[in-house]
């Protein structure tokens, strides 16, 4: 099923003049290779479904020695809590081996209720195509498609604005699609990052590693190619 659990770490209130802000971030590098990720790191699969994990691996990997192998049967959530105003930054790493075949997603909800679908919202579902060798927006059929890269790491942005209410998705240095988040994929959401899910629809193994999300000004674990990044979202 497409369409999880320490929640999300809340950075502490410090007496000096600084910014309180909440932010994750996995590399799966401290996960013994082989480790089933359901109930561990804060994920779990679709709908506390342990037969939905993941698996630590060193196939390949982004930073070494690991990444997150996402095989056929994977549907992997991470449940966020307080990511609902501000600008938000999304940042992962996707391999795609070059022969694989299926369709892997990877998903934005703004609503999710673990073993109650009808609750949940979807803001995007992004769709890494590899049979046709394309990447789309399954839930916006006239946005563009890109070429699906294989057998190298390419980084998957996003930057969500909350009080825009716009989210903008990069596929290496292009610039995807830019939406609504409320209305982006299931509509009528809220203004809130609940989870994301790393979802195989039966696809060959494809591959994440470092990722993170977290607010604009939490400079602690900010990516020094955001600084380009943001500047395209402010032009």
């Amino acid at each position: 099923m497409r369409r999880s659990l320490p929640l999300f770490a809340l950075l502490a209130v410090m007496a000096l003049p600084s910014l309180a802000l909440a932010q994750w971030s996995d590399n799966f590098d401290g996960y013994a290779n082989g480790t089933s990720l359901h109930g561990v790191g804060g994920w779990a699969g679709w709908d506390n479904n342990p037969a939905a994990t993941g698996f630590v691996t060193n196939a390949q990997s982004h930073s070494a020695p690991h990444s997150v192998d996402i095989r056929p049967t994977t549907d992997l959530v991470q449940q966020f809590t307080g990511v609902n105003s501000g600008i938000w930054l999304f940042n992962s790493w996707i391999f795609v081996p070059t022969g694989g075949s299926g369709d892997t997603y990877l998903i934005f909800l703004n609503t999710y209720v673990p073993g109650n679908v009808a609750l949940d919202n979807w803001s995007l579902d992004l769709e890494f195509d590899q049979s046709a060798g394309v990447v789309r927006d399954l839930d916006d059929p006239g946005t563009p498609t890109l070429p699906l890269v294989r057998g190298q790491w390419v980084q998957v942005r996003a930057i969500i604005d909350f009080t825009a209410n716009v989210q903008q998705i990069f596929y290496g240095n292009t610039l995807f699609t830019a939406k609504s988040w409320t209305e982006g994929a299931s509509g009528g959401g809220v203004l809130n990052f609940a989870a994301i899910d790393l979802f195989s629809n039966g696809a060959t193994s494809v591959f994440w590693d470092d990722l993170s999300l977290q607010h604009e000004g939490a400079t602690a674990v900010e990516p020094a190619t955001w600084g380009s990044v943001k500047a395209t979202f402010r032009r």
